[in-house]
């Protein structure tokens, strides 16, 4: 059985014979090639080689067709700031203020170099491992993207506000970054992704109350999962198990669960009906070495393996820079030795 076999056998809350593992790994392929992490960025063909090598490094079960998760400001004319040892951030806000949705045009993908890129790296990716290995294309999720575009403070101001002045504007920001969202997950489908991720964390709970997202979240979620062409996860980025019981709603067969969520108690809630993806800590992980990372991995499948319905991941959003190989070598192995454990004692 291979990678995208197992993958899809969990996802039918099956046992497959080994529990599919992904690791985030969007910096790695730099080291790899030995590029700066701006230079790396700069191609496709870099990041197409650098998933290439990855792979065949580790044997993980997918690779990902975009560079990071700050890509989807460019589209809105916003600007993004690189660094030696960690990944892109936004440098400019697209908007000033909310006056500017006034002006604004119907923002488009094709205008971001970055963005293009990323679709030619998708492709690229599927002529070598479509139906092999699952590849993975990744939005902003149309709640949260606005925090991208005129800045978190002002997006917490405006959900605050009063309702006659917070309801046209919000209606009329998350029909624009909804339609963008759409039409850019579409395009990475039909580039060759298997699944995209919608990564929303402005939407957790670390964020927002449980009435805010029922009220201005969920809705847009859904319709945004609704009108997507193929298959969606979907990645809060923070604290969702509060929420839990209201992921059914949004048309999503996958979440992507963080270290603080309960992932035992999350699955329980949500088998038959999603599948969970997680939660390994991405900060603590720079403090692990191979043991402490066998140990986290083998507890985790302990817990949630049994069944199907699980992947193996860290949290979002990525490996970080710093993350020794030989850590990422042992969450890929431990599925391997957690198998191999279970089978001998029947």
């Amino acid at each position: 059985m291979d990678s995208l076999d197992r993958i899809l056998k969990t996802l039918c809350f099956k046992e497959p014979e080994m529990v599919p593992v992904l690791p985030v790994l969007l910096l790695q392929g730099a080291k790899e090639l030995k590029l700066s992490i701006r230079e790396y960025f700069s191609k496709h063909e870099n990041i197409i080689e650098g998933q290439t090598l990855l792979v065949q490094k580790y044997g993980h079960d997918g690779v990902y067709g975009f560079p990071h998760v700050v890509e989807d400001v460019e589209a809105f004319g916003g600007e993004l700031m690189y660094f030696e040892s960690g990944p892109p951030s936004v440098g400019k806000m697209a908007w000033r203020s909310w006056s500017d949705l006034d002006k604004i045009k119907m923002p488009s993908f094709s205008s971001s170099p970055t963005m293009m890129r990323t679709l030619k790296t998708i492709e690229g990716l599927a002529s070598r491992f479509k139906g092999q290995k699952l590849i993975v294309g990744a939005a902003i999720a149309p709640f949260s993207l606005p925090s991208m575009l005129i800045g978190t403070e002002p997006w917490f101001e405006l959900l605050w506000e009063d309702e006659l002045i917070r309801e046209p504007i919000l209606n009329k920001v998350l029909n624009i970054t909804k339609n963008l969202c759409v039409s850019w997950c579409n395009a990475q489908i039909q580039a060759g992704a298997d699944v995209v991720v919608l990564a929303d964390g402005i939407a957790s709970a670390t964020c927002i109350m449980r009435n805010q997202f029922e009220k201005y979240a969920l809705p847009v979620i859904k319709d945004t999962i609704h009108a997507i062409e193929g298959t969606v996860v979907y990645e809060p980025v923070g604290h969702i198990e509060p929420f839990v019981d209201l992921l059914p709603q949004i048309g999503s067969g996958l979440v992507i669960l963080e270290h603080k969520d309960n992932i035992k108690k999350c699955k329980e809630a949500l088998y038959g009906k999603m599948s969970v993806m997680g939660n390994l800590n991405n900060i603590e992980i720079l403090r692990w070495d191979k043991e402490i990372a066998l140990q986290k991995c083998l507890a985790l499948l302990n817990q949630v393996a049994p069944g199907g319905g699980f992947i193996l991941s860290t949290q979002g959003p990525e490996i970080p820079w710093g993350t020794s190989d030989e850590v990422i070598h042992a969450i890929v192995e431990s599925v391997k030795i957690w198998q191999k454990t279970r089978s001998a004692n029947g």
